[in-house]
């Protein structure tokens, strides 16, 4: 169970890790939480194909949640965007390719996390 200090802690740093463009800019509300809901998406395909995480999608979704009514950010619109994305992406590459790429981001979103 994750404390709502963790859950700020882990955005914090979470946010910290986010390569940024050579401009070196903070990111807006909006692509931190879109980050996230990429996460929470990707994390939630993988463990349907059997995969475990040290953070579940679960753990992804609420931190999405709690960052989003902190930052005035609609949560169900970055994962809308995330989705159709994801259905672009199946449509472009082929359902296995972009599965395989689902599982690698997940990989991803966890091990961002593992350092903290």
């Amino acid at each position: 169970m994750h404390s709502r200090i963790g859950c700020v802690a882990t955005l914090a740093a979470m946010s910290a890790t986010i390569p940024a463009p050579a401009a070196a800019r903070d990111h807006t509300p909006e692509e931190i939480a879109r980050i996230m809901a990429d996460c929470a998406h990707v994390v939630e395909v993988a463990e349907s194909s059997g995969a475990a995480f040290a953070h579940s999608s679960g753990d992804w979704k609420k931190w999405l949640v709690d960052y989003s009514r902190a930052h005035g950010v609609s949560a169900t619109r970055q994962i809308d965007l995330v989705q159709a994305r994801y259905r672009k992406r199946a449509r472009v590459l082929g359902g296995d390719e972009a599965h395989k790429d689902m599982l690698r981001r997940a990989r991803s979103c966890d091990k961002r996390l593992a350092g903290l």
